[in-house]
């Protein structure tokens, strides 16, 4: 696109006060010129517009221009937008601010028209010239076509918008001059312009400081927005970079762009359910009260953690329950547990301590009632001995006289008596004191008895493993003491064969000798063949003789072998038996135990037999 030069731009008409309507065939109805200074006016005018209306105008001039050189070119083979928009925004601004001027003429005549419809906004009056001057500069294919339903045809006006936007082709502050003469020329009612004329320049600038059109940027951070004085209230209320209180009424300052940002995430007010939705708490709390929550429904919270441990029970014992854990000192504590899991185990804790406690005074009730019951068998046993009394004071004192004597020995009687009851009731208080002390007694026998039990583990473990040491000692004492039996016999049978030898080579010498007498009378017989058959008898002897010895020597090994292992036997055997002998004893041993306990009972039952029947005796003696 071509971008206009500046002859251009300054041939375009600078509209100030009213201008006449350029002579187009469509321009509408003739011009009607309206006075409107009158003799001895002030000549200083504020001349002020609503800024933000201004630059809504000038976007629409823009649209109106890319409109109108659009539908001008289209099907057209030799121009386009850009080689037009020159001419075309002349004659835009000559028509549009000539309508201008003749618009207040027309609303006064259609004022009359019930019928018709009057406008008072500027865009939408501004809009209407745009389309009639759009629709006077279409050509016959725009006309006939449905070019004008098509989404070609907005897409390509838009696209015309953003070159002539980035060529720099028609300028806001341009377009902004032109829209602020249409906007005073339409408004006849000054709702977006102020007419307040002045007498004197002092006079114009202490309106303008003050004037309701003045523009004004927002002071807010970040924001670039631009706008009158009079909807400084409505940019207020709509900027997204003014600073506001937390809508949730928590103490930060946010600003409104991320209001709902922080109130859906950060916020510490933000409402979300308790940590007991689960289990039946419906109430919705802000996130920095969910501790003070807790703390304050903390029995609803508890009793609802009840209901759900325990399913089957009513509500009234459940609160009755409920009510009794309150009274323990940790109750207080559970205002920390801030989850369903967390509180049904500190609950399950404080049961089991209301349990126990139960427990320990059921005992101590129990306790009473039979001291109770001792209490009152002693006061009835007394008022029987008060009222056998007063019957033996009476006989008494009839026979004062004759029973002096018997009373002295019956009073002797009583003393020992007394001093019987008194024994036996110590006695009584021994034996209580016995069996409670033989109960504890019991007590720490079976802790005892269970340490010595692992204490006889242990020492069973060590003496087996002593006892291995002791075997595997002995097996090498036993090697040892073989070896020693077999050098021994070794030796006894070498001097037995030491002797056999001996006495083999002495019966030789006897034999040599009758030989050599038989050998002497042979020689003259037989001669040297028999010498030879003598050496090689000896000979065979010797060999027989070594044979005998390897043989015995082998025998002897093999008999010692076997008399090691036997005796090896014979000692696990031994071991064996001794182990099992002292398992006999500590049974023995606890066997005797339990019988020392069960006739410790039996004692301790039979001497509370004799105190109950002593007792009764004495009363039925009362």
């Amino acid at each position: 696109m071509e971008k206009p030069n500046t002859a251009e731009e300054e041939s375009i008409p600078v509209v100030q006060g009213k201008m006449d309507a350029p002579p187009l065939s469509n321009a509408g109805p003739p011009q009607k010129k309206v006075a409107a200074v009158k003799e001895g006016a002030p000549l200083f005018s504020c001349g002020l517009c609503d800024a933000e209306l201004v630059h809504k105008l000038a976007q629409v001039l823009l649209m109106g221009l890319s409109a109108a050189c659009v539908d001008n070119t289209t099907g057209d083979l030799f121009k386009t937008p850009a080689t037009v928009a020159v001419d075309m925004r002349r004659e835009m601004v000559d028509y549009v601010t000539g309508r201008s001027e003749t618009f207040v003429a027309e609303t006064v005549i259609e004022e009359g028209n019930e019928d018709a419809e009057v406008l008072d906004n500027p865009t939408e009056i501004v809009s209407l010239f745009l389309d009639d001057f759009a629709s006077s500069k279409r050509n016959l294919l725009g006309r006939v076509s449905n070019w004008l339903i098509s989404e070609r045809r907005e897409d390509k006006i838009d696209e015309f918008v953003q070159e002539m936007e980035a060529n720099g082709f028609w300028l806001v502050e341009r377009r902004e001059s032109v829209a602020e003469i249409l906007l005073k020329n339409v408004d006849y009612k000054c709702l977006y312009h102020c007419d307040v004329k002045c007498e004197s320049m002092g006079d114009l600038v202490d309106h303008k400081d003050e004037c309701g059109f003045r523009v004004l940027s927002c002071n807010s951070e970040g924001c670039r927005a631009s706008f009158c004085a009079k909807h400084l209230d409505k940019h207020e209320s709509v900027c997204p970079f003014k600073l506001l209180q937390c809508e949730q009424k928590c103490p930060e300052i946010i600003m409104r762009c991320e209001m709902d940002k922080h109130c859906l995430t950060i916020c510490p007010m933000k409402l979300t359910n308790c940590p007991f939705h689960q289990v039946g708490c419906q109430a919705g709390i802000p996130r920095c009260t969910v501790e003070q929550h807790c703390s304050e429904a903390l029995r609803e919270h508890v009793l609802q953690v009840l209901k759900t441990i325990h399913n089957g029970e009513t509500e009234e014992h459940l609160r009755q329950r409920m009510e009794e854990m309150a009274k323990l000192p940790g109750f207080d504590q559970l205002a920390g547990a801030l989850s369903v899991r967390n509180l049904t185990w500190e609950v399950k804790d404080l049961e089991t301590e209301l349990k126990t406690q139960e427990t320990q005074k059921a005992e101590e009730n129990q306790k009473t009632s039979e001291d109770d019951d001792i209490e009152k068998e002693k006061e009835k046993t007394g008022k029987v001995e008060i009222g056998e009394e007063n019957q033996k004071e009476t006989q008494e004192e009839d026979k004062i006289g004759e029973e002096n004597q018997k009373e002295t020995q019956e009073e002797d009687k009583i003393g020992e008596e007394n001093q019987k009851k008194t024994r036996e009731m110590e006695i009584g208080e021994e034996n209580q004191m016995k069996t409670r002390e033989m109960e504890i007694g019991k007590e720490n026998q079976k802790t005892q008895e269970e340490e010595i039990g692992k204490e006889n583990q242990k020492t069973q473990e060590s003496e087996i493993a002593k006892e291995n040491q002791k075997k595997t000692q002995g097996e090498e004492i036993a090697k040892e003491n073989q070896k020693k039996t077999q050098g021994e016999e070794i030796a006894k049978e070498n001097q037995k064969k030491t002797l056999g030898e001996e006495i083999g080579k002495e019966n030789q010498k006897k034999t040599q000798e009758d030989e050599t007498g038989s050998e002497n009378q042979a020689k003259q017989e037989n001669g040297i063949g028999k010498e030879n058959q003598k050496t090689q008898e000896n000979e065979i002897g010797k060999e027989n003789q070594k044979t005998q010895e390897n043989e015995t020597g082998n025998e002897n090994q093999k008999t010692q072998e076997d008399e090691t292992t036997r005796g090896n036997q014979k000692k696990q055997e031994k071991q064996e038996y001794e182990i099992g002998m002292q398992n006999r004893e500590t049974q023995d041993n606890e066997r005797e135990k339990e019988n020392q306990k069960t006739q410790e009972k039996e004692f301790g039952m039979e001497n509370r037999e004799t105190q109950e029947n002593e007792r009764e005796k004495e009363i039925q003696m009362n």
